[in-house]
């Protein structure tokens, strides 16, 4: 039997997704997740287009105001009295960062913005928007004001191992904000289960567990 990767906790199959892939369903009532069982390496990596910076731009234009929002949320959970300094700001699998460009545009110079990414082909695509690029968190020297994970949890093979990574690079009082689609028990519920590389279908219980 699968055990649960978020409590450890016995699991039990539920269905088959539209990708063919087992989905599992913790019976721990204090946890509920869902996952998918990780049969080979790299499992949880997107294929990415060979002209990605096409699709940051594309990107840009569709979610543009959205980041602007998203920004200001995150700038307000920082505090006011951080508006006035630099910030460090890391963009956990960033892809191809049209977040963290839109975040530079409206920061400027009052950011570092560090962009998680072990796909080397996008280095130069960060350097044109004056990020950072970072293949590990080892190369990180300065303690991060804020991290953000965006639709990015559910492609990790240890979520909870990765999660302790990052809150040792935090200052005291950093951040780290995470969005992920839903769970659920049916399919045709949720988006959770459209993408082909997601591995983990987080219920809310099991998103505080981690």
């Amino acid at each position: 039997m699968n055990k649960c990767p978020i409590c450890e906790s016995n699991s039990s199959f539920l269905f088959n997704s539209k990708h063919n892939k087992k989905i599992y369903h913790c019976t721990n009532e204090i946890c509920g997740h869902f996952f998918t069982p990780i049969l080979k390496p790299n499992q949880g990596i997107c294929a990415r287009p060979e002209d990605i910076e096409t699709e940051s731009n594309e990107f840009m234009l569709k979610f543009d105001e959205r980041n602007q929002k998203l920004l200001e949320l995150f700038l307000n959970s920082i505090g006011k009295d951080c508006q006035n300094l630099k910030l460090n700001l890391l963009d956990y699998g960033a892809g191809n960062a049209h977040i963290s460009r839109t975040f530079k545009n409206k920061l400027n110079k009052k950011a570092n913005i560090y962009c998680v990414d072990k796909n080397p082909n996008l280095k130069d695509l960060y350097k044109k928007y004056n990020l950072i690029h970072i293949q590990s968190l080892e190369e990180i020297k300065n303690k991060i004001d804020l991290i953000y994970l965006i639709e990015v949890i559910e492609h990790i093979e240890d979520p909870i191992n990765e999660l302790k990574k990052l809150a040792k690079i935090l200052k005291p009082e950093g951040k780290i904000f995470i969005t992920t689609p839903v769970g659920r028990e049916k399919e045709n519920t949720t988006n959770a289960y459209d993408t082909i590389s997601h591995l983990h279908f987080f219920s809310k219980k099991s998103l505080n567990l981690t």
